[in-house]
């Protein structure tokens, strides 16, 4: 898909034995290298971590969450299946629940981005529901 697409796509890919030929990509980013390429970006497309919805909110951005899946020894269960229940319709998120509509949001991500404003109304929404869903998880697990 990446090489198919006439756009510069940046991914960090973590301790994965894959190296990526048709994307530039790093294993690991420091916050600030975090923060440099969230905010020159046009669409981010991130697994479903309270971190990245939230920074991707703040900077105005459109949000593909793609959620980690324990059948296919992505994470040791399904929280971030669970995370992304309801929140498809936050404005500016859309949730990709199979590659098939991972690869149609990608290539027509025909929705706006949020608002700016970490004060709006939707804004609120969203960590009202963060905050629920993450409410009955140990300290420890809360990142």
């Amino acid at each position: 898909m990446a090489g198919s697409q006439p756009i510069e796509i940046f991914a960090q890919i973590g301790a994965s034995n894959l190296t990526p030929r048709a994307l530039a990509w790093s294993r690991t980013l420091t916050p600030l290298e975090f923060e440099a390429r969230l905010v020159s970006a046009d669409l981010v497309v991130g697994h479903a971590g309270v971190g990245t919805i939230l920074q991707a909110r703040a900077a105005g951005k459109r949000l593909i969450i793609f959620p980690r899946r324990a059948a296919l020894g992505e994470h040791r269960n399904d929280h971030q299946v669970a995370m992304t229940q309801g929140l498809s319709d936050i404005p500016g998120v859309r949730v990709a629940n199979t590659r098939e509509q991972l690869e149609d949001l990608v290539r027509s991500p025909n929705f706006d981005p949020p608002a700016r404003d970490s004060r709006s109304p939707e804004h609120s929404k969203l960590i009202d529901r963060l905050a629920a869903l993450t409410a009955g998880r140990p300290k420890a697990l809360r990142r």
